[in-house]
């Protein structure tokens, strides 16, 4: 900023510092809204959902317990079949939960 010397530099400078204000209080507003709406418990919700399903590593994850599922499932069906005692139906249980 250049010295003042007179009242003509004295009304510029306020100018120049008074649009300066509006301009930086403007940019807070905006991030403030910005925090506001990420910080929103449906936005927290939804941003975290994105972040889990579009990591790999829990695709994998949700595979492999698709399948452990899957083969405990029919197991289960092999072992105990339509009709089985008490004995054999607890027993498919247990293999399909070892699964």
């Amino acid at each position: 900023m250049k010295k003042i010397q007179n009242s003509e530099d004295l009304k510029n400078a306020i100018i120049e510092l008074e649009r300066k204000k509006n301009v930086e209080e403007a940019a807070i507003k905006y991030e403030f809204k910005q925090t506001y709406e990420t910080f929103k418990p449906a936005n927290i919700l939804k941003n975290t959902v994105s972040e889990v399903a579009a990591s790999p590593k829990f695709r994998h994850n949700i595979l492999n317990i698709a399948i452990g599922l899957g083969a405990g499932y029919l197991s289960r069906k092999v072992v105990v079949g339509r009709s089985a005692g008490l004995l054999k139906r607890t027993l498919g249980t247990a293999l399909q939960f070892g699964m």
